[in-house]
Formats: structure tokens, C-alpha cells, sequence
């Protein structure tokens, strides 16, 4: 929730910054039309080739206002959907009952080269489009005319906006290379800010105070300038790659009125939770529990123990609230109404769980957090947490619960709320806590395989499969969101276009480990060379290349849970040969955060592989990153290796 306007008592006016831009509006020239690829990245669809950006307030007799001057140029050199996608520009904007910020004076143009003359195309104003997304933000889009390999486009508009107290990120980085950038922010001389820098960009950084000779008053300027900017690149195993991009945060911590008088903005975690507690949504509402009261005892009778009785009242909230894919902190319908219609918010949801435990017994308070496709907060604040999960303590152990997500079990939630930290309310006795949403209790899997080896090429036999927490909540999601025709199918690709008979799945329906159990047969599972037969060890289990490709990370790689993999296979060598030769047995070590050991033994009759692969950590920050890779490409190095078996 954005700060409400405050008129202020001062007695200032802050004037707009202008120079002379190095880039000027229209003066495109063939050379930049001509060229074919990008200097920074040749790979690169597309490419910003000047941005800036120039932040400045403006105070007139009754208000304050924050005022955002953008421009851009940006250069295509291919047609795909990726790189077109930057035609086209969302402005984003907040409002809250007559507070509302607006865009104007947008000016936008494209170049294209056409028999050796620029041809220029401005955008229509019927071309701009303005939608509503929710209760408090309003998007306004354009697509830029006659895009294509070779154009380039410029565009510039100007946000007003009353909350002044909220300078956006000074971004110094995109998804896609950026020739040079300035960003420019001025700020009166009595509005102090904390200034936070985010991701590796090398940027230029100077600044000065100047004085206003029409007002006689001076203003802060910092001017960031960054020129051969690489893309922010996405990998995988990323939280949310926007913590990550190169910028900086602005943070408004105080205001010194004319009258001396000093008004502070800058909260401590324990002011962030001491805000939230004090809403009427948890100091009251959260205790309005008699519409459920009798539904609950009848779905508890008979139930004693409590960590069982905990996990039913988790399952009754998800019966009788379904989410509505709304994120929020606060209620919307309230337990009553929400109850009643069942249906509501995050807060609807998971604000009546701990109500639901409170009623039981059970010591239970909300866990507020920001979820991953947010960008985590840099400092304390109320506005950049979005959702609420609950949280029980019983024998001095934590359980995280979100009935937000029907397939969610105790400690293991869905993978949004998986983001640094979150903050424990314990209202009734006014005490808060940091919760780490980090890491996730280990997911365990086991794949038991026999498989008998056929002159013919072919390999067949049994699987069984255990698994548990996040391998059981995403196979859950997985099974239950296709038929099981359209899942075996997916199954039997995803192993390499094997075919599967007798498929059986237990407890799918229930919460828990999960159980497969079906035959296979791999039609072409080896290869035959000079009568010698060359396996794969690990059939269809094989990890073919590394996920980690860079050579550098400047971002931590996040599994989102802790797992321990384990594979053994039983082969059943065909009559008439016998073991030329294995992979030799090792045991690899990535320091405490992991293991991978690669056992295999044999006789001329039976061979027995045996794969134990172990992630103590979810997190591996990036500083821990070149040992990682280097674990990830043994690996693959090793698996690649085969069975050799010749004539006896």
C-alpha cells in the first residue's frame, strides 16, 4: 500500500533538470540502422542503444509530486518473438482513491532503412491502451508500428506521481544489452535517502548540489552512468533473477520541515511487524471464529494426536476456502464471509487456518513474507510483503502450513513461498520473529529398476519408485492436473520414449510418500558395435549436460529444497556374453552442501548399479559457485560412461 499525498510546509520549489542529451530525439542515423549485431552480445535480438532516465519533485502551492522523464532507444536485429517483444512498452501505475499517478506526453517513432532512406512511422494515440489490472493498479501499453530486423524505435513519456516518498529503482541493467544508460535523480537538500546498490554492473557515479537561483534553494543530483551493460542473463535454479539485476534502490528515511521539525520514514523489521499487528485484520478479525466452530469439532472428533490433528485442520480449511489466486496480507472477505462463500484471498485463506488452530488449541500466528515473483526487500517495509501463510509451534518444532495450495503439506509449501525471510506475528502477546523460508525439509526419492538386456537391442523390466515432500507435492500437482493417459505419455517421453504397462500409483489421493510401481520396454536402449553392446549405466536416469552453463555466476543458484536421489539397477546380462568392461566405482564430495556416489559391481551374469546423488543445502551462494559447477560437470562426465559387453 502506497503512502497517502501529505501536504507539506515547505517553502521550495525543485526545478527539472535538462542538458543536452548525447542522443537527441529523431536524429537516427543509417549507420545505426545498418548495423547487423550487437557489439556487447552478437547473440542479442535486440538492443537498448541509449536510455535515460531523470527522476526530479515538483511542489507547487497544495502538493508534492514525484515526476519520471524516460527515454529509449532500441535497435532490432531479428525478427523473433523475443526480440520483438520489446516493441512494445507496459507503464504500470498505482492509484488509491483520488491519489492516482498518469503518464503523459508520449512520443513515439520507428525507423526503418528502405532503399537507402529512413522511413519514419509515428505511433497513433488510438495505439496506446489502458487496462485495469486489480483494485490499485491501472497498465498503460503500446506496441510500437512496422517493427521488423533492421528497425529501430525511440519513445519517450513523462509519470507523475503523488507518492513522493517512493523513488522506483534506478535500473542499470535489462534482459537484453544495453549500449549506455544514465539514470538521474535529484532530490530537495532536506529529504534524506538511503541509497542501496543491487546486482555487478560497473557504473559511473557522480554527484553535486546545486543551487536554484529562482528559489535560493539547493538540491541533491546523483547521475549513475553505465555504457556496455551485458544482459541479465536468466539460469536455472534462479529465486527471482530481478534481485539480482543490476541497479540501485532508493529509500526515503527522513524529511527536515522548514520549522526544524524532522519527520522520519525509515522502519526497523520490528516497526514493519508492529504495523501490520496493529490492523484490525489481526488484532480483531482473526478471532471471529464462530461460523466454523461446530464444523470443526465434528471433522476432529476421534482425533488425538496432535500433529495428525494439526494436518486435518489444514486439510479442512483447504476444503472449505479455495483460494482465489488474489496475493494479499489483509483480508478481503473476512473468515465469515469467506467461510460462507468459499472462496477467498491469501489472507481469507490462511488468516482463518490460524484461527481455525487458535480454536483448537493450538499456539498458531501468520507468517507474513514476500513471495518469490516479487523482488525481495532490500530494507524493512510494509509494502513489499504480499501474502500470509501459518505457522504452529508444538514440542518446540515449527510448522509452516498454506491451505492457499491443495496438494501443501506440513513444512511443505508451495515454491512462492520459498523467499529469504518472513515475519512471525504473535499478536496476542506482541512479539514477532524473523522466519527463515529458505530451506525446505529434504525431498527424498528412490527409483528401484530391474531390467534385463535383449540381443535385439532392447532393455525391459520393473520400476518402483518411492518419493516424498516436494517430489510428492509437484508428482501431486503433476498427476492430478492431467488424465493419466496424457500423464503416462509425458512419463514415458520424459524416459527417453520408453513404453510403460501396469502403471500403479498409492496414496496419490492422500498426503504423504507416494508409491509407483509399472513395467517398461526401451526398444532401443543400446548400441551395438563390432558384437560389442555399449550401455548407459543409468538408461533413461542419465544427466546428459549440466544445468550450470556460465562460467561465472554473480547470483546464487537455488534449488528450492534440499533432495537426496537415489537409483539402483539390477541388469540381467543376456546369455552368450559377459562384462568387457565398467565404469570404475567413485565417491564425489562438494564440501557439506553435497555428495554423489557412483557404485557399480558385476559378475558375467548380473550387473548392480547403485547412485546415491545429495543436497544438504538449498542455497549455494554465488562466491561457492566455481566448486558447484565443477560438481555438476563431474558428474556428467561420469554418468556418460558405459557398460561394455562382449561375446563370451
Amino acid at each position: 500500500m502506497k503512502q497517502k499525498t501529505i501536504v507539506l510546509l515547505i517553502t521550495f520549489f525543485i526545478i527539472s533538470f535538462t542538458k543536452a542529451q548525447e542522443v537527441k530525439f529523431g536524429e537516427v542515423s543509417q549507420e545505426e540502422l545498418s548495423a547487423t549485431e550487437s557489439k556487447i552480445d552478437a547473440s542479442a535480438g535486440a538492443e537498448i542503444l541509449y536510455e535515460q532516465k531523470e527522476v526530479y519533485y515538483e511542489l507547487n502551492y497544495t502538493t508534492v509530486k514525484l515526476k519520471t522523464k524516460v527515454y529509449k532507444r532500441i535497435k532490432f536485429y531479428d525478427d523473433s518473438n523475443d526480440a520483438l517483444a520489446y516493441a512494445t512498452d507496459d507503464i504500470r501505475l498505482y492509484h488509491e482513491n483520488a491519489n492516482k499517478e498518469e503518464v503523459s506526453k508520449i512520443k513515439a517513432t520507428t525507423y526503418n532503412l528502405v532503399s537507402g532512406k529512413i522511413e519514419e512511422t509515428d505511433l497513433d494515440r488510438h495505439q496506446v491502451f489502458e487496462k485495469e489490472l486489480d483494485d490499485n493498479h491501472t497498465q498503460v501499453t503500446f506496441t510500437m508500428p512496422k517493427v521488423r530486423k533492421g528497425s529501430i524505435i525511440e519513445y519517450s513519456y513523462e509519470i507523475s506521481s503523488p507518492y513522493y516518498t517512493f523513488i522506483d529503482e534506478a535500473v542499470l541493467q535489462h534482459n537484453i544489452p544495453t549500449k549506455r544508460i544514465e539514470v538521474e535523480v535529484r532530490t530537495p537538500k532536506d529529504f534524506t535517502f538511503n541509497k542501496v546498490v543491487k546486482g555487478s554492473v560497473d557504473f559511473k557515479l557522480t554527484e553535486k548540489k546545486e543551487m536554484d537561483n529562482r528559489v535560493g534553494q539547493r538540491v541533491n543530483i546523483y547521475r549513475y552512468t553505465a555504457e556496455n551493460v551485458p544482459p541479465l542473463v536468466e539460469e536455472k535454479y534462479v529465486d527471482n533473477i530481478y534481485n539480482y539485476r543490476g541497479g540501485i534502490d532508493f529509500e526515503l528515511t527522513a524529511i527536515k520541515h522548514n520549522d526544524g521539525r524532522v519527520e522520519y520514514f525509515s522502519k526497523t523489521w520490528g516497526d514493519v511487524a508492529e504495523t501490520i499487528a496493529f490492523e484490525d485484520d489481526y488484532k480483531f478479525d482473526i478471532n471471529r471464529t464462530g461460523i466454523f466452530e461446530d464444523d470443526l469439532d465434528a471433522y476432529l472428533t476421534g482425533e488425538t494426536d496432535d500433529l495428525k490433528k494439526i494436518g486435518k485442520i489444514l486439510q479442512f480449511a483447504k476444503d472449505h476456502i479455495k483460494w482465489n489466486k488474489h496475493y494479499s496480507k489483509y483480508f478481503d472477505e473476512g473468515i465469515r464471509k469467506a467461510y460462507k462463500e468459499k472462496s477467498g484471498n491469501a489472507a481469507d485463506v490462511n488468516l482463518s487456518l490460524v484461527a481455525m488452530l487458535r480454536y483448537a488449541g493450538f499456539n498458531a500466528n501468520p507468517v507474513v513474507l514476500c513471495t518469490r515473483n516479487y523482488m525481495r526487500p532490500l530494507f524493512p517495509t510494509v509494502d513489499h510483503l504480499n501474502f500470509v501463510i501459518a505457522r504452529v509451534e508444538l514440542d518446540q518444532e515449527d510448522y509452516l502450513l498454506d491451505a492457499t495450495d491443495f496438494y501443501s503439506e506440513l513444512n511443505v509449501l508451495p515454491k512462492r513461498d520459498y523467499n529469504w525471510y518472513g515475519l512471525s506475528l504473535d499478536t496476542p502477546h506482541k512479539l514477532w520473529k524473523h522466519i527463515n523460508l529458505r530451506k525446505p525439509p529434504q525431498a527424498e526419492k528412490t527409483n528401484f529398476v530391474m531390467a534385463e538386456i535383449a540381443e535385439d537391442g532392447s532393455i525391459s523390466g520393473a520400476i518402483k519408485k518411492t518419493c516424498s515432500n516436494h517430489y510428492a507435492y509437484f508428482f501431486r500437482k503433476d498427476y492430478f492436473s492431467k488424465s493419466e493417459d496424457e500423464f503416462l505419455r509425458a512419463k514415458e517421453s520424459d524416459l527417453g520414449d520408453i513404453e510403460i504397462s501396469e502403471y500403479k500409483v498409492e496414496h496419490a489421493d492422500t498426503l504423504g510418500k507416494i508409491e509407483e510401481s509399472y513395467k517398461y520396454y526401451d526398444e532401443h536402449a543400446y548400441e551395438r558395435i563390432s558384437g560389442k553392446i555399449y550401455i548407459n549405466p543409468l538408461l533413461f536416469y542419465t544427466t546428459s549436460e549440466s544445468p550450470l552453463k556460465a562460467e561465472k555466476r554473480s547470483y546464487p543458484v537455488d534449488f528450492v529444497y534440499p533432495f537426496n536421489d537415489r537409483t539402483i539397477i539390477n541388469y540381467k546380462i543376456p546369455e552368450g556374453y559377459k562384462v568387457e568392461k565398467l565404469p570404475e566405482s567413485v565417491r564425489l564430495k562438494l564440501g557439506e552442501f553435497g555428495e554423489f556416489e557412483y557404485l557399480i559391481s558385476g559378475n558375467d551374469q548380473y550387473i548392480r548399479v547403485s547412485l546415491k546423488f545429495v543436497m544438504e543445502e538449498s542455497k549455494i551462494y554465488e562466491e561457492d559457485y566455481e566448486p558447484l559447477k565443477k560438481f555438476f560437470d563431474n558428474i556428467v562426465k561420469k554418468e556418460a560412461e558405459q557398460i561394455i559387453l562382449t561375446k563370451a
